[in-house]
């Protein structure tokens, strides 16, 4: 029993106890979810299969976030277990440096890079473990009545002569130049962004990301959150490269196929083989490229005439 003047409020009993239990649980599971990934300084929940809201979870997406968790976390726990292994290793009696060679989070997109020009259809092939497709050879009547006259005024055009250039063995070059020109970026400031390097290598930064990580694998440079290092392999490459000042090309002419033996021409070769061997010319794949649109057809499959068999009637 209460008893209270005239005019007071009554008494009340209030449960002191939330009712949102249920709410709190959620905001308490979504805290700790993002403690461990800031502890571990995940970049993005995506790579470990967690669905964030707002965020559409695209190839792109996962491959730029796996490369900042790579580059920030990975790579440096990486290094150090190399060496730790490496060290193991050594004291056994043998000789030699471990390293773990990193795993693409997503295959790349062979339809994309067909499409842009960055890869061709059969480099896609092989990169899905496809057979290439053999080109179809020519025969020597031309019967798909290409003007080899016109096409002669369109082959001048491009090329420059082979003359001008210096052949090199396939294994000369232990960098390519979009390597070297990042190493020489690299050299001049190690403590470089990747915009920075990117723009001073004229890179994207998609395509500096993507060099820096194989020469990482390669162990040819360290690549850690601070700055990037040129190891003593990488110092051996650059020196087996030329040095920074060499810029090499991938350049192309028409020849025989190596798998025929013989000499370059022979009494029935075409008019046309004939004057592209006179010409002796080097063309860049642009260049290879821009002659297909301006002829019509597919330069890189035009072919010689058939071969014949000895023996054979085919």
């Amino acid at each position: 029993i209460s008893w209270m003047e005239k005019g007071e409020d009554p008494l009340q009993v209030v449960d002191l106890m939330p009712g949102d239990f249920d709410k709190q649980y959620l905001q308490l599971s979504e805290t700790v979810r993002d403690n461990i990934f800031y502890a571990h300084r995940v970049t993005s929940p995506m790579l470990f299969g967690v669905r964030v809201a707002g965020e559409l979870g695209g190839r792109n997406e996962l491959k730029q976030a796996y490369e900042v968790f790579d580059r920030a976390y990975v790579a440096p726990k990486r290094t150090q277990m190399d060496k730790v292994l490496t060290t193991m290793f050594n004291a056994t009696g043998q000789e030699g440096e471990l390293y773990t060679i990193a795993a693409e989070p997503a295959g790349e997109d062979g339809v994309q890079l067909f499409t842009s020009g960055i890869m061709t259809r059969d480099e896609v092939r092989e990169s899905l473990g496809l057979k290439t497709e053999q080109p179809v050879a020519m025969s020597a009547q031309n019967p798909f009545g290409w003007d080899d006259e016109a096409d002669k005024v369109v082959f001048r055009k491009y090329g420059r002569s082979a003359e001008e250039f210096e052949e090199l063995p396939e294994t000369f070059a232990e960098l390519t130049n979009p390597e070297l020109r990042l190493v020489a970026v690299i050299r001049d400031n190690p403590k470089a962004t990747l915009e920075e390097m990117a723009k001073g290598a004229r890179l994207t930064t998609t395509e500096a990301a993507n060099i820096l990580k194989v020469m990482q694998a390669n162990r040819l440079i360290e690549w850690t959150t601070n700055e990037i290092k040129i190891t003593d392999s990488g110092a051996r490459s650059i020196a087996d490269s030329g040095g920074l000042d060499t810029e090499i090309f991938v350049l192309y002419k028409y020849g025989k196929n190596p798998d025929v033996g013989g000499p370059l021409l022979l009494d029935t070769s075409r008019d046309f083989c004939r004057f592209l061997v006179e010409e002796n010319k080097l063309y860049s794949r642009e260049e290879i490229d821009a002659m297909s649109r301006e002829l019509g057809y597919n330069v890189w499959q035009r072919r010689g005439g058939w071969r014949t068999i000895a023996g054979d009637l085919a």
